[in-house]
């Protein structure tokens, strides 16, 4: 009997180790064929039909054109992580304050707030009433567009407020028996209790904001304001690199503009580059996802 459930268990972790082996190379792999893709060629990314399993003549040109910044990526990193930071601040301060009030049973119209909160989760306005209103609002065209107008997520209120139900109501008489105020027990005894759920929220909130670029797209015409992300999509889906980059404007000879690095190879460069400070991130922040959001779920 001891030998059959040994022999069983040794199978399920062969197989089991086989299969997360093979979902790990999976993974890498389009990783790989990124990185390989930043050091090739315009020669060899035209003689191998566009599949390089390692290139033979490595070139760091790419490299080098994205750090001098010919596409306008640094002021994009610098526009990025000012959203990602100031975006989450207010994203965070907000959903808490909003997702406390409507966790206190007490509060007139909490049924009719939650409502409209669910109704906004399924239903949206449309674009053309979002950009007559931040228009109107005077947002267009400014840093703040891209911050304001996503304030709260419906979904994430919800989670906190969850949690926040869930603090033992002794806690807050305790704190109102010492004279402490709403603010001061939201953000000394009810928060602090919470930081799980608000660290996930706010890694979801800020990669939201990192990988955004619609409404960059939209509501910006200044490309001082351009993100990361926006500029990336002009990268990507341009196929001409020549007309609006002078390191290559001035390459009339087919022959050299062989040994100039790909299009293939700067676009694969920006992702990689542009992908790499939430790969750096998310190893850190993985600990929170499912002991905050399993958390904030369990009571509603």
């Amino acid at each position: 009997m001891k030998s059959n459930t040994r022999t069983g268990g040794n199978l399920f972790n062969i197989i089991n180790g086989t299969v997360l082996i093979l979902l790990c190379v999976s993974i890498v792999i389009p990783f790989y064929f990124v990185f390989t893709g930043t050091l090739v060629t315009e020669k060899e990314y035209f003689n191998s039909n566009g599949f390089v399993l390692w290139p033979k003549d490595i070139t760091f040109d790419a490299y080098r054109m994205f750090f001098r910044d010919t596409f306008g990526v640094l002021n994009g990193y610098i526009i990025s992580i000012l959203r990602v930071v100031i975006g989450t601040s207010l994203n965070i301060l907000f959903t808490s304050c909003l997702a406390y009030v409507l966790s206190k049973k007490w509060l007139p119209g909490r049924n009719a707030i939650m409502t409209m909160v669910f109704i906004t989760m399924n239903f949206g306005g449309g674009l053309i009433p979002s950009f007559v209103l931040n228009k109107t609002l005077g947002l267009y065209n400014t840093f703040f567009v891209m911050v304001i107008p996503g304030l709260i997520g419906s979904f994430f209120m919800v989670i906190l407020r969850n949690f926040f139900s869930q603090v033992p109501l002794e806690l807050e008489e305790s704190a109102r028996m010492d004279g402490a105020g709403e603010l001061t027990i939201m953000f000394r005894v009810i928060m602090p209790l919470s930081l799980a759920s608000i660290a996930t929220i706010s890694l979801f909130y800020a990669v939201g904001h990192w990988n955004a670029w619609f409404d960059a797209s939209i509501y910006l015409i200044d490309n001082k304001l351009y993100p990361l992300q926006l500029i990336l999509r002009k990268i990507v889906v341009r196929s001409d690199f020549t007309v609006e980059n002078p390191q290559l404007a001035g390459v009339s000879a087919f022959a050299e503009l062989l040994k100039k690095p790909s299009s293939y190879a700067v676009k694969n460069t920006a992702i990689f580059f542009t992908t790499l400070p939430i790969l750096c991130v998310y190893p850190f922040a993985q600990k929170y996802f499912v002991k905050g959001v399993l958390t904030g779920s369990i009571k509603g």
